[in-house]
Order: structure tokens, then sequence, then C-alpha cells
């Protein structure tokens, strides 16, 4: 299919307000392209695991409607974070692995500034009518703390307590402590939900991949990294806020596995996922609010 580069038009809401950009539509494929600003990043100033997530499952989404004409919805991903995604830029390349009727397959590949490999992945994609439901009202509904709130004695926060940094951006809250993991929740907003008003496919795992993370770092004293991770997307989240609840299935000296489930506001279970995370040493950003400077995240 061919493409002229003026109609390289992006409707989906989160991959705007992540600046995504369509560079090149190929057959098989396109290549996208965004700047990474700090807000996108993580407490030791890499990509946020969620951001990475996000930019190579919508071009994924991009590349089904642009070269197949197809336009589809997020089934499952699997994810293998190869390094770090550092620097300004990033790059990302798809290519079509099959595109049987009913479901079609990518692999994407994610990139630095620098044409190095950070991410890969394998999404899964359905055909959807990707309409605008009618009546989708977008509310806050997940406030932060009074200042005068209890803290809790193993987190060091009072809930709700807002995260920092791109799980910010995307409204994240660290919700309540469960017994083998946290509870995190996220409102929807216009400009965090897909097309059809839903939740965001992208925001459902960035959700997911924040309270793995936390879930490490605040009860396990960790400093965890996502190493790997699969996401299965069940139904979709038209009922604002969605919360993840994280459950700890392994702990070892390096690998940490998590089961994560993320439920609507009607209690709907919407997807499940596994997170894989190791515990390394990282220096983390010097720019973290005073009550982020808890037990889990000393230098």
């Amino acid at each position: 299919m061919d493409i002229e580069k003026e109609n390289y038009e992006i409707l989906d809401p989160f991959a705007n307000m992540l600046g995504l950009k369509v560079d090149e539509v190929r057959p098989d494929g396109l290549t996208a392209k965004v700047q990474i600003n700090p807000d996108f990043c993580n407490t030791y100033m890499a990509a946020h695991g969620g951001f990475a997530f996000s930019i190579g499952q919508i071009a994924a989404e991009l590349s089904a409607e642009y070269c197949l004409g197809r336009p589809a919805a997020p089934v499952a991903v699997d994810c293998m974070y190869e390094c770090s995604l550092m620097g300004r830029s990033a790059r990302i390349v798809t290519k079509l692995v099959d595109a049987a009727e009913g479901h079609i397959v990518y692999r994407v590949r994610v990139l630095d500034g620098k044409g190095k490999l950070c991410l890969s992945q394998i999404v899964t994609l359905k055909d959807a009518e990707l309409t605008r439901a009618e009546g989708v009202e977008f509310k806050k509904t997940i406030f932060a703390a009074d200042e005068n709130a209890p803290v809790d004695p193993v987190t060091g926060v009072a809930y709700p307590h807002l995260s920092v940094f791109f799980t910010a951006i995307c409204g994240g809250y660290v919700l309540a402590r469960a017994e083998k993991g946290l509870i995190y929740g996220m409102d929807v907003r216009e400009d965090t939900c897909d097309v059809t008003g839903a939740a965001h496919a992208s925001l459902i795992y960035t959700l997911c991949d924040s309270v793995a993370g936390g879930s490490a770092a605040f009860l396990l004293d960790k400093k965890p990294v996502t190493i790997a991770s699969s996401t299965h997307y069940l139904r979709p989240a038209m009922a604002s806020p969605i919360r993840a609840e994280a459950k700890l299935v392994r702990s070892g000296k390096q690998l940490l596995f998590y089961n994560v489930d993320v439920f609507d506001a009607e209690d709907r279970l919407v997807a499940i996922s596994q997170f894989t995370l190791q515990s390394v040493e990282y220096k983390t950003r010097n720019d973290l609010p005073p009550e982020h400077h808890i037990h889990a995240f000393k230098d």
C-alpha cells in the first residue's frame, strides 16, 4: 500500500500524547520515531518500560491500519527488554509475521537514537471496529491523600499517593498494599484512552509494569528493571478508574516473578500480565520528591 507522507495522520490520543510520528510505511510494516523527554523516564533516567512498550505496541496497531487497511486492537503482547532505552529519541520498526482472517501478528523493534536494539515485541492484534463510543465521560476520581493522612510503615507513603515520572504523566496512583504486592490505580483521560474511548492498551501495560516494579521496590527493598513480560487483553476497560493488583510468584537472588491482574471500575477483569524483573544496582534521579527518598531508593 502506497501512502503519501501527508496522510500519516494519527488519531490515537495516547500516541499523540507521546509524540509518535510515522516516518515510512512499507507493505510489511512501518518505521516511526519519537522524542524522549525527561517526564517519559523512570527513577534511573532511562525511558520508562511502559513508554518503550507503548511506542512499540502503538506502531503495530498503526501498521495494521496503514499497511493492511485493517483497524485492529491488541489481544496479546510479549516483550523482551534487551537493554535500557536511553538518549533523546527512539525509532520503532515493525515487520508483519502473519495476517490471517481475524488476526494479525507483528514483530516490533524499539531502537535508541544510535540504532541499538532496546526492546523487542511480538504483538498479536484482532480485527476491530474502532469507532468512538458515545457518551464516554472522563472525570478524575483518584485524588492524592491528605497531607495529614497516616503513612504506611513499609512503603513510607500515604495512600492514595501519586507516582512519579512517566507513571505520574499517565495518572498512576499507589492505592494500597496487599499481601504479596501493591495495588495501583489510574484514571482514564481523553489523552490516555484509545480511539474508542476505552483505557488504552498501553496505559494498561504501563500500570502493570509500574505496580510490579513498585511492589519490588517498596516491599522487597529491590531496585528492579523489567526484562520480560507477557500481557493478554480480555475486554475493553470502559469504566474508570482501572486498577492493577500485583502478586509476587517467586523471588530469587536476582530475578523476581510477578502476576498482575487489571480490573475496571466495575470489577471486571480486563487484562492479565506476567512480569520478570531483575534486581540491579543503579543511581536514582536527584530530582525525586522528598517523600520518595525512602529505603527502596537509597543511592
